[in-house]
């Protein structure tokens, strides 16, 4: 069964700074689109404020005398010069607070799909260094009724529903909606629903096929 708590604790990890760049970036994605995700991660922050603040002074970690004099200097400094970026080219299919978010985080140029059969696309996004090289992130679009084939998951899958929705034996997910599976016993086969499906997904491990489908399989089982 899919454990919704995960997705509290993943919200509880970013407010904390203690994610990898790819779960910070889908994150990301999800609190831009989910208003209710917005007030989680608020509240978390708050509680965190709240535990520094009221945290005893003998518990507190030492600090050199001159620690404030050096924070300071570091905050007026000059940034140094960003990286030359090229900046990723807009696609109309993804929403716009996500849009921007991938071309701040990935080095894609542009969204390139691939056709992995009638009514499915895939394209693979790349973070820079930070996150295990196990770490897949994709994008995946579905067509209007569309539905996977039916798979399990070696390790952690989460997905965020960018636009549309799709519907398993769980129940039924919209845009904003994000899904945590950490169980290798479950098995799904995700269908689309009349508006279709695109989806931001992250992997640290292939997906089980019940039935191998090449054309799934060859995108899917890289780690």
């Amino acid at each position: 069964m899919i454990d919704h708590s995960l997705v509290e604790m993943m919200l509880m990890h970013y407010a904390a700074g203690h994610l990898r760049p790819t779960e910070a970036l889908l994150v990301a994605c999800h609190v831009a689109l989910n208003p209710l995700a917005r007030r989680k991660l608020e509240a978390f922050e708050a509680m965190g404020a709240k535990m520094i603040c009221e945290c005893p002074e003998e518990d507190a970690a030492p600090v050199s005398k001159d620690c404030f004099e050096k924070v300071m200097a570091r905050i007026e400094s000059p940034a140094p010069p960003a990286p030359a970026h090229t900046p990723m080219q807009q696609d109309a299919a993804i929403p716009p607070a996500v849009m921007k978010l991938l071309c701040g985080n990935c080095t894609e140029r542009s969204i390139r799909w691939q056709k992995l059969q009638s009514g499915v696309e895939a394209v693979s996004l790349h973070v820079p260094a930070g996150s295990p090289c196990r770490h897949r992130l994709r994008l995946l679009r579905l067509s209007p009724h569309q539905q996977t084939p039916a798979h399990s998951h070696a390790g952690r899958e989460v997905t965020l529903v960018l636009q549309g929705g799709f519907s398993d034996h769980t129940g039924s997910y919209r845009a904003g909606d994000l899904i945590v599976i950490d169980d290798k016993t479950f098995v799904h086969a995700p269908r689309a629903g009349a508006d279709g499906c695109l989806c931001l997904m992250l992997t640290d491990a292939p997906l089980l096929f019940r039935r191998v489908r090449i054309w799934f399989f060859g995108f899917f089982k890289r780690v």
